[in-house]
């Protein structure tokens, strides 16, 4: 299985690169399957989920740089897409796949 480069650390994209193939990534196939709009909700997901807005509580920060401008019915959209892309990450963090022997 080849491995997604936007999933590595920078010591593992020195260490093995012939490993990242953006030709054949799942991640970077199925991410370009989304609609922009779905392309977008999961960006901001992503901002999101960074450990330094968590932390620092930066909510409002990546909001105002993604320079969303929407109506109520827009934001109320993007929310309930950020739900099921949250519920998704809980599942997969909750139930990794076995590992490969």
């Amino acid at each position: 299985m080849v491995a997604c480069c936007q999933r590595a650390t920078d010591r593992e994209l020195e260490e093995d690169p012939e490993q990242y193939d953006c030709s054949t990534c799942e991640v970077r196939l199925r991410y370009e399957a989304l609609s922009e709009h779905d392309q977008q909700a999961l960006q901001t997901y992503e901002l999101l989920a960074l450990g330094v807005v968590q932390d620092l509580r930066l909510t409002n920060l990546v909001f105002d740089v993604a320079g969303l401008r929407m109506t109520r019915a827009d934001a109320r959209s993007l929310l309930l897409k950020l739900d099921v892309i949250h519920r998704d990450a809980q599942q997969a963090r909750d139930n990794p796949p076995p590992a490969e022997s």
